[in-house]
């Protein structure tokens, strides 16, 4: 695919009925068209491809794991943004739809908290008949779908450009114009416009988004993490104003943990989002943060929060979660600096900047800290 930005619709996965399946790609087919259509009707400064189903397939899978990893593989052999797909469960006398989209981490620098799979809206049913009323009624329901995705892929492809406005003012457009009455799941919008609002640096919005997302589904382990990183951004604005690390906000720290402790106890974790790995690099953030704001507290807890997102990434084995590996090595490095373990710390930038080849600019930087380190061992 080419493009700026690379939307691929999948035919649907149909379970049960053969009969059924033409309707999972006459479906597919619509979604393509209204989303194509919506593009065109667009004035933006960049271009969005999509393809539809004849030239992408189907997402396969009868549950939403199996879906995810095919997705996941789809995304990376065509090099996709965003993969929307889906399934229809014909089992039943009431076939039920469940739409779904996912976000690839190819191009979402310093997005991990929004990539992987989710649902457009919950599932929805229809009388399954199979017959003409049946497909309008489908498509009907799935027509305004169809619309919410088009404005949700606009907002993701500021977003991978880190247009970071333009994401949160889409997301915010879908807030106050979408009629959310008959879709629901309006916890994923609110997840990606906290994290747009967060690196925005709108941090009260990214708040507030993360705290309705949680009055949407109090279960939603993504929308605690997200309040974790705006808490732990809280508490280091003293420091980072006045220089003094002593300032940093303890109170808000320990919110932050609090936060990832909901996180990881939360049972809504999509499969592929990583959240378990996403948590032990916040709680190692935050464990480093008390330290440094009192050196008497235990720098061990970090360590061992940091240890746990590189054995995750296991050499490679998770490529989801490499940069997170990298920053991850890139606090040991500094954990070791402060200690006065030099040699143990230009080991561990050495692997953040291998880890981050194509992300130029924290590569610069650790590898000034290489040179920093190299020097000081040679003085």
């Amino acid at each position: 695919m080419t493009g700026d930005f690379r939307v691929a619709v999948a035919a649907f996965e149909v379970m049960g009925d053969r009969e059924a399946r033409q309707l999972g790609d006459e479906l597919a087919q619509g979604v393509f068209l209204r989303m194509e259509q919506a593009f065109d009707e667009l004035s933006l400064d960049f271009t969005i491809e999509i393809w539809g189903p004849a030239e992408v397939g189907t997402i396969s899978g009868a549950t939403q794991e199996e879906r995810a990893y095919s997705a996941l593989h789809m995304a990376e052999e065509i090099r996709a943004d965003v993969i929307i797909y889906g399934l229809l469960d014909t089992t039943q006398a009431i076939w039920t739809l469940t739409p779904e989209f996912y976000i690839s981490d190819q191009n979402f620098v310093d997005a991990q908290e929004i990539t992987g799979p989710h649902e457009i809206g919950r599932p929805f049913g229809t009388a399954g008949q199979g017959n003409v009323t049946t497909r309008i009624d489908i498509s009907t329901k799935l027509g305004a779908r169809s619309q919410l995705l088009s404005l949700v892929t606009v907002g993701l492809a500021y977003y991978a450009a880190r247009d970071y406005s333009h994401a949160q003012a889409y997301f915010q457009q879908i807030e106050s114009e979408y009629d959310w009455s008959e879709v629901g799941g309006r916890e994923v919008l609110y997840l990606l416009l906290g994290n747009a609002a967060g690196k925005n640096e709108n941090l009260d919005l990214a708040e507030d988004a993360y705290q309705k997302a949680l009055a949407e589904n109090p279960d939603y382990s993504r929308a605690y993490a997200g309040l974790g990183s705006i808490h732990y951004i809280r508490a280091l604005k003293p420091a980072e104003e006045t220089g003094d690390l002593a300032s940093i906000n303890v109170d808000l720290i320990n919110k932050s943990i609090a936060s990832y402790e909901q996180a990881a106890a939360a049972t809504v974790r999509p499969t592929l989002s990583d959240i378990v790995t996403k948590v032990h690099f916040g709680m190692g953030q935050a464990y480093l943060a008390l330290h440094l704001q009192d050196e008497s507290k235990p720098v061990s807890p970090a360590t061992q929060e940091f240890e746990a997102v590189i054995a995750d990434f296991g050499d490679g084995d998770n490529p989801r979660i490499r940069e997170l590996a990298a920053e991850a090595h890139a606090r040991l490095g500094l954990i070791h600096t402060t200690s006065g373990n030099l040699v143990e710390a230009i080991t561990e930038y050495e692997q953040a900047s291998l880890l981050l080849f194509d992300v130029p600019e924290r590569q610069r930087l650790y590898e000034e800290r290489l040179e920093e380190l190299r020097n000081a061992i040679l003085e």
